[in-house]
């Protein structure tokens, strides 16, 4: 938005203020309400500042190897393997899906952390 200029008259009454202008120009298109903190000095001066709504950021994650059935994502601390295993099958079958998709996901995890490693020298 840019700089606007109003001149007019500030009332000012412990916690509370308002401002009316002199004219009757219409200077936004809309109604705004802002939240934020007013600042007041003795010679009357006044400035806003907006609240900055501070909001958590999720970690970076970054995909790091995808097969059949396994995923490998990385954050900005740990791996994140996801397997995927049927429902309807038997505890032997799992297993050896489970065993098979585990040892492909440590290979692309041991390749990702040389890759970092030599990043880093």
């Amino acid at each position: 938005m840019s700089k606007i200029v109003v001149e007019g008259k500030m009332t000012y009454e412990g916690m509370s203020h308002s401002f009316e202008s002199n004219g009757n120009v219409e200077l936004l298109e809309q109604e705004h309400s802002v939240r934020g903190v007013s600042h007041v000095d003795k010679m009357g001066n006044m400035a806003f500042e907006p609240d900055n709504p501070r909001v958590p950021t999720p970690p970076l994650m970054l995909l790091v190897a995808s097969g059949k059935n396994y995923r490998v994502r990385r954050s900005s601390q740990n791996y994140i393997v996801s397997l995927k295993l049927p429902i309807v099958q038997s505890r032997t079958e799992s297993e050896k899906i489970h065993r098979e998709a585990w040892a492909e996901a440590m290979g692309e995890i041991t390749l990702d952390r040389k890759a970092i490693a030599d990043t880093m020298v």
